[in-house]
């Protein structure tokens, strides 16, 4: 009986320190997974992305984005959310002068800019076809429409999770596809744009509620919206770590660009020194949370 209680007693114990999966947890910084709010649940998140430095001077860019996510059902999860924009840049390209995305072509470059700004609102459809945690591999599916007073865009994405090692190890990649409409990209014409990516990567649960791994993406963008002309692209790389508990968590995330980016025009802002610019940064960080509701 003694050994019987200090059994059971141990099993719980190690039940109870064990770290339970919970559903809507980002892992990653960029990759989406198969991980969604359990039907009729909600979760706030909120989401920073830092691009810093590029050919010189200073460049910082923010992107940040609020979001709701809601469980439709027990595989399908919308969202909706507000993009906002802080930039601050001085002299950051090749020649000393201040340019860049979301940066007006009519200001003065040998100035600093710096402004924030609302950027858009987004929708959010996810779909689970398989899932990664009862079968052999979670297969997805990924719409996002975004809205803004100078910005159009639609972003649709394959989502691939394989989970190992009783789910401690989590692999994960997505085909990411976009088409843009750039209403203040020149003078003239607005720019039409399409986008494709490549995001891979894992992540490890190393101890109780904590995570760690690496991430690698494959940017391609291109003139036009059906991938016309390929007009940069660049290759990224860096760490992940995810802390998570029942009532919130928490990821932060890096990458770096490899100095194996080209362009169609190699020497201008866009590209040169084997970095892709335009509102990359030579480093990109990534903080977000989530709670919860």
């Amino acid at each position: 009986m003694k050994i019987n209680r200090v059994v059971l007693f141990t099993l719980g114990a190690l039940f109870a320190m064990s770290p339970a999966v919970q559903a809507g947890e980002g892992n990653f910084g960029w990759i989406y997974t198969l991980d969604l709010q359990p039907k009729g649940s909600y979760e706030f998140e909120q989401r920073m992305q830092w691009n810093h430095r590029q050919e010189g001077g200073r460049y910082e860019n923010f992107d940040m984005r609020s979001e709701i996510e809601y469980g439709l059902s027990d595989n399908v999860q919308i969202a909706g959310y507000v993009n906002t924009n802080y930039v601050n840049a001085n002299q950051n390209d090749r020649f000393g002068e201040t340019a860049g995305s979301r940066i007006p072509e009519s200001i003065d470059t040998s100035s600093s800019y710096s402004k924030f700004r609302y950027e858009s609102v987004s929708t959010e459809l996810i779909w689970r076809i398989t899932n990664p945690y009862t079968d052999w591999i979670g297969i997805g599916l990924y719409f996002e429409p975004t809205l803004g007073y100078d910005n159009k865009s639609f972003e649709y994405r394959l989502l691939l999770q394989k989970n190992l090692m009783d789910d401690k190890l989590i692999l994960a990649s997505n085909l990411v596809f976009e088409t843009e409409r750039d209403e203040v990209a020149s003078n003239s014409t607005p720019e039409k744009a399409s986008h494709a990516d490549l995001l891979m990567g894992a992540s490890y649960r190393f101890a109780p509620k904590w995570s760690g791994g690496l991430e690698y993406r494959y940017h391609n963008d291109y003139a036009g919206y059906f991938y016309q002309d390929v007009t940069q692209h660049g290759h990224f790389i860096g760490p992940n770590l995810h802390y998570g508990t029942q009532k919130w968590w928490a990821t932060v995330a890096w990458r770096h660009q490899l100095k194996s980016g080209s362009c169609m025009n190699a020497g201008e802002f866009e590209c040169s020194s084997g970095y892709v610019n335009d509102d990359h940064g030579r480093d990109e960080f990534m903080f977000k949370f989530g709670i919860p509701l």
